[in-house]
């Protein structure tokens, strides 16, 4: 059943099949509902989970009590996959955004997995660093790109979480904001007010189109 799903998840996308079939039989599958908490900050890390449906909003709260989102994880993406051969705590809050399914994998079933086979430990620590390594660009976005640009670049994440296809050359896609005006600008670096004005600038440029909890991209 999650096969062909892993064969799409970054994490796995590189296993051979009787890799893919040691790790479906270790899968466990569950449903939350709209606003449920999937994971606490702090909380020991036991299980990388990836969205099979719907949508998880990861954020940290502030020492003063103020919640800041970090990043949206749409269907087919894996979060929690920092504490892989770490023995870390959760580093942040995962939150479901809309009624969704989640698969998770223990950790301790991986690593006696990987135990057994190398190569797919040495594959992992492959992605994981790829995966850093888009980090650190992602971190360079917000020095390098201007909060016009970042806005853009976060739609387009957006709508590529809730299935945009850029490669079948769509001409629009009309994505639903389930994020506050604030909640996006914590994502970009930027202010609430700062986010609307680069938002009205995109309209005016005839890039987007902006409806109730909607955008459509002109792309």
């Amino acid at each position: 059943m999650f096969k062909q799903i892993l064969k799409n998840l970054f994490l796995f996308a590189k296993l051979n099949d009787t890799q893919l079939d040691k790790i479906c039989a270790l899968i466990k599958e569950k449903s939350y509902k709209k606003n449920s908490i999937i994971i606490r900050e702090g909380e020991a890390g036991a299980n990388v989970f990836f969205v099979v449906e719907g949508s998880v909003k990861i954020t940290k709260i502030s020492p003063e009590g103020r919640e800041y989102t970090l990043k949206l994880i749409g269907a087919g993406d894996v979060f929690a996959e920092v504490i892989l051969f770490t023995n870390l705590a959760y580093p942040a809050n995962a939150t479901a955004l809309t009624n969704s399914r989640l698969a998770s994998l223990a950790i301790s079933d991986l690593e006696t997995l990987i135990s057994k086979d190398a190569s797919l430990g040495i594959e992992l620590i492959r992605v994981l660093s790829q995966r850093l390594y888009d980090t650190q660009n992602k971190i360079k976005q917000l020095a390098v790109h201007s909060v016009y640009e970042r806005t853009l670049l976060l739609l387009l994440d957006l709508a590529r979480s809730q299935g945009l296809d850029e490669q079948t050359n769509p001409s629009s896609f009309t994505l639903t904001v389930p994020l506050s005006r604030t909640e996006l600008a914590n994502i970009i670096g930027t202010t609430r007010e700062t986010l609307t004005r680069m938002l009205g600038r995109l309209k005016q440029a005839g890039l987007i189109k902006i409806g109730e909890n909607a955008i459509e991209l002109n792309l």
